[in-house]
């Protein structure tokens, strides 16, 4: 039998603002990990309130795991422009405060995308690799770690690819991981071969499903073409370590009590979680 791992989730899916209530009903529910949703930033209260907001959490036995950071257009690590790209590596730093006022220890980060499809990818990756760097310090020095994405392969976002994104991580002098976000992988590359080829780096993952067809679906696991037994497995071949972190809409928004039960039954039922309230 696989080893059991905790269930996560972003808070993407509370309603806007969310606080306390929200923290115990997740705790209530058996789920043991939150992911700060944080794009744009100010999704997130400021660093005193998460401070007070992830001491609630801890209290409640709900660990913040992680803090996504802004990305896209607005904060493009790979920008041409050299202002902006230093106005998106200052943004991911002032995520980085939130994160450390959170409790969090990992941030994760999408490495740029491309102004246009004709625009040449090595220089672009160059600015990307440039900004990671930047971004390795301050990281280091709040206690966090970096987990670059793994993105769509044939869009305009870098990290596309396992091949690509393990060369970002070979140019980069600083230590980072990645996030093996599965829905991406598929269905342009098998999720559990490109976990395997990312191996150790894996530092954690966006769980969700889609049709095989369309991409960005983020269905709850389960419900559509990804083998989930085989990524599980790949996962634990690797030695990952993490939570079980869901990243999917549930259909049931903006019913937090559905949604967190949708979770639940899907941690519990197709990735193996042992919830508290779980049989078995």
């Amino acid at each position: 039998m696989r080893r059991s791992h905790g269930l996560g989730m972003s808070s993407n899916l509370y309603p806007t603002p969310w606080g306390e209530p929200e923290l115990a009903l997740t705790a209530q529910a058996g789920i043991a990990y939150l992911e700060l949703w944080a794009s744009p930033l100010d999704c997130l209260p400021d660093p005193p309130a998460l401070e007070r907001l992830g001491a609630t959490a801890q209290a409640l036995g709900l660990h913040v795991w992680s803090l996504h950071a802004p990305y896209g257009e607005a904060c493009n690590l790979a920008s041409a422009d050299e202002t902006g790209r230093g106005l998106a590596v200052s943004t991911l730093v002032a995520a980085m405060d939130r994160a450390r006022a959170a409790g969090a220890s990992l941030v994760v980060v999408h490495s740029g995308l491309l102004a246009h499809p004709r625009e040449p990818r090595e220089p672009a990756v160059a600015r990307a690799v440039r900004s990671l760097n930047e971004l390795c310090q301050p990281a280091s020095e709040r206690g966090l770690a970096l987990a670059v994405e793994y993105l769509p392969p044939g869009t305009l976002a870098l990290g596309a690819g396992t091949e690509e994104l393990l060369s970002l991580r070979s140019l980069v002098d600083g230590e980072i991981g990645f996030c093996a976000d599965v829905v991406h992988m598929h269905p342009a590359e098998d999720p559990a071969t490109v976990i395997r080829a990312l191996g150790g780096a894996v530092a954690t993952v966006h769980l969700s499903d889609n049709d095989g067809v369309e991409v960005e679906r983020h269905w709850l696991p389960g419900k559509g073409q990804i083998k989930w037994p085989a990524v599980l497995s790949a996962l634990d071949e690797v030695g990952y370590q993490g939570p079980m972190l869901v990243e999917a809409h549930t259909g049931y928004e903006p019913d937090l009590p559905r949604v967190l039960a949708a979770l639940a039954a899907c941690g519990h039922e197709v990735l193996g979680c042992q919830l508290p309230d779980a049989p078995g």
